[in-house]
Formats: C-alpha cells, structure tokens, sequence
C-alpha cells in the first residue's frame, strides 16, 4: 500500500471514529459543536504536509512505544484523549451545561489556532515524530 492510500485510509478511519465519539454519546447528529470540531480536525488536513513531506508523515503514522513506560503514559493518555471526545456529546445529550454562543464559538477559534500551531510546528520540525526515541544513557 502506498503512503498516499494509507494516509488516505487514516483520515477516513480517523473521521469515521471521531466523529463515531462525538455522535454516539451526543444521541444525534444535530450537534453542531461536534460537526464544527470534526472540521477544525480534517479540514485542514495533512495534504499540505504530506505534499511537501512525505517523510514527515511517514514518521507520524508510526505510533508504537518501544519502553515499557512510555506505554503506560501513552495508554494513561488515550483513556484521556476518549473522554475529551465522548464528554461533549453526554453534555450535548444531557444538558449538563448552557454556555453562551460566543464562548462556545471562542473556544472553537481556540481549538482551531491550536491545531494551526500543531500543523505548523510539523512544517518547521521536519523531524516531529508522534513517538520519542530514545537510547540508553552511556556514561
């Protein structure tokens, strides 16, 4: 499979289970929030990237730890990243919280910015790689 069609394969699968975690919980699909935070995540994309490199992406499709340690943290920080995507859509569905419009959409124009610098720091990194590397320490 080419890097192209596996990148490809990736954002298809990564749209299908984000936006599987936001609307399953949320008990619709008029949850605009969620549609919202779905293209602040794909609409920009990795096209730019994987256009002008390749490598890059490369690199950021490998996911496995190596250490023990890193392992934990790693699987400590995608119970996380599961509730930062399930937690909304309860909200949604239950009416836990009322936040005005404005907020709602500052913090949307937050999350964007945020990804932005992400996509950024990947463009003038051209070594940033989801995992860390590391070799043991010689004295």
């Amino acid at each position: 499979m080419t890097l192209g069609s596996r990148v490809a394969f990736r954002f298809l699968i990564g749209m299908v289970v984000i936006g599987a975690l936001l609307f399953i919980p949320a008990g619709s699909l008029r949850f605009w929030q969620g549609w919202v935070y779905l293209a602040i995540w794909f609409a920009p994309g990795f096209g730019h990237l994987y256009k002008h490199n390749p490598q890059l992406i490369e690199r950021r499709m490998q996911f496995r730890e190596r250490l023990r340690e890193q392992k934990r943290i790693m699987a400590l920080v995608y119970v996380a990243w599961l509730f930062a995507f399930v937690l909304p859509g309860l909200d949604h569905r239950f009416g836990w919280s009322h936040m005005p419009r404005w907020i709602t959409i500052l913090s949307q124009a937050v999350a964007l910015c945020g990804f932005a610098m992400t996509l950024w720091v990947m463009k003038v990194n051209r070594f940033a790689s989801r995992t860390i590397r590391s070799s043991p320490v010689r004295n």
